[in-house]
C-alpha cells in the first residue's frame, strides 16, 4: 500500500473511531438509549458524563497500548515485542496489589496511585541499570524488565493466597484489566500523561524509524542512539504506567495491533504509529461495548482485558502460523 493510500485508510479509521465512540455513548445497563435526548434532567446528565468519561479512558488506554507496542517493536526490531516490557506493568500491578491488600477502603483512586508509584519505581530501576551498564545493549534492559515482572508476579501470587476472599476478588478484577470510571481529578491527571507520552512518540517517530534499522546504522546517520532509547523507554513508561493505573493489565492489544497494521498497510513507522494508535482505540472501544452488552445476558460486565485476550490471542496465533514458511 502506498503512503497516500495509507493516509486515506488512516482518515477512514479516525472516522470509524468517532462513530464507535458515539455508539458507545448510547450503550449501557439501561439499554440502547441516547443520553443527548435527556440532558435537561440530572439523571440524563449523569448517564452522559459517566459514559463520556468511560469512552475517553477507553480511547486513551487503547491508543497508548497500541502506540507503545509499535514503538517497542521498532526499537527491538521484533514484531512480537510487547508493551508490558521493562517491568513497568509488573511494578504498577504490584503497587495496586499492595494498596488493595493493605488498605481497608481503597476506592478507585488509591489503587491507581499505588500503580503509578509502582510503575515509577520499576522505571527508575531500569533507568539506573541503563546508566550503570553502558554498552550492554537493549537485550539486557529487557532481561531486567523480565526480572522485575517475575518478582512482581511472585509477590502478587503470594498476596492472593493470604488475602481475604473479597480483597482477592478485587485484586483479580484489577489484574484482568477493565475500564473503570475514575473521579474527575484523576481524569485531569490521566489525560495529560496520555497526551505527553503520545506526543513524545509522535515527535521522535522519524528518528525511531531510523533506529529500527539498527543501533550502529543509526549512529552512522547522526542519531544519538543511547539518548533515543532512553526517550522511547521513558515515553513507554508514561503510557503503560498510566494505563495500568486506571485500567489494570490489558494484554495482547499492544502486541497484535501494530503487528497487524504492519502486515496489512505499511512498514513505515511514521504510518504504523498513528494508524496503530487509532486502531487500538477502536478495538478497545468495541470491546468495551461488548462488555457492557454482556450485562443483559450475564447480569455482569465481562472485563475488557478478558475480551481483549479472548479475541486477539487467536488472531495472534493465526498471524504466527501465516508467517511460518510452507514447503
Amino acid at each position: 500500500m502506498t503512503e497516500k493510500q495509507a493516509h486515506v485508510v488512516l482518515f477512514a479509521l479516525i472516522f470509524f473511531l468517532i462513530l464507535s465512540a458515539a455508539i458507545s455513548l448510547m450503550i449501557g445497563p439501561f439499554g440502547w438509549t441516547s443520553p443527548f435526548g435527556s440532558m435537561d434532567s440530572a439523571h440524563g446528565r449523569g448517564i452522559f458524563q459517566y459514559r463520556l468519561c468511560r469512552v475517553i479512558l477507553t480511547i486513551a488506554a487503547g491508543s497508548s497500548l497500541a502506540a507503545s507496542g509499535a514503538s517497542l517493536q521498532a526499537l527491538f526490531r521484533n514484531p512480537l515485542a510487547d508493551p508490558h516490557l521493562f517491568g513497568i506493568s509488573g511494578g504498577a500491578a504490584l503497587g495496586a496489589a499492595l494498596v488493595i491488600g493493605f488498605l481497608s477502603e481503597q476506592g478507585v483512586i488509591m489503587p491507581s496511585a499505588g500503580a503509578m508509584v509502582g510503575g515509577l519505581i520499576a522505571f527508575l530501576l531500569v533507568f539506573f541499570y541503563m546508566q550503570t551498564a553502558k554498552g550492554e545493549g537493549l537485550g539486557h534492559c529487557l532481561l531486567v524488565g523480565v526480572l522485575i515482572n517475575s518478582i512482581a508476579a511472585a509477590l502478587i501470587t503470594l498476596f492472593k493466597t493470604i488475602l481475604p476472599a473479597h480483597k482477592t476478588q478485587s485484586l483479580l478484577f484489577w489484574l484482568v484489566g477493565n475500564i473503570s470510571v475514575v473521579p474527575l481529578h484523576s481524569l485531569m491527571l490521566i489525560i495529560p500523561l496520555w497526551l505527553m507520552g503520545m506526543t513524545i512518540l509522535w515527535l521522535i517517530k522519524g528518528e525511531l524509524e531510523i533506529l529500527s534499522f539498527g543501533v550502529e546504522e543509526s549512529r552512522l546517520l547522526g542519531i544519538n542512539a543511547s539518548r533515543m532509547i532512553k526517550i522511547v523507554i521513558f515515553a513507554n513508561c508514561i503510557l503503560i504506567g498510566n494505563v495500568v493505573a486506571f485500567a489494570g493489565m490489558i494484554g495482547f492489544l499492544g502486541l497484535v495491533v501494530p503487528h497487524l497494521v504492519r502486515l496489512t498497510v505499511n512498514h513505515n513507522l511514521r504510518i504504523v504509529l498513528p494508524m496503530a494508535a487509532v486502531s487500538g482505540a477502536i478495538l478497545l472501544v468495541l470491546f468495551d461495548c461488548v462488555g457492557r452488552l454482556s450485562f443483559f445476558f450475564l447480569k455482569s460486565e465481562i472485563p475488557t482485558g478478558a475480551l481483549s485476550a479472548l479475541f486477539l490471542s487467536p488472531l495472534l496465533f493465526f498471524l504466527l502460523i501465516e508467517r511460518v514458511p510452507h514447503d
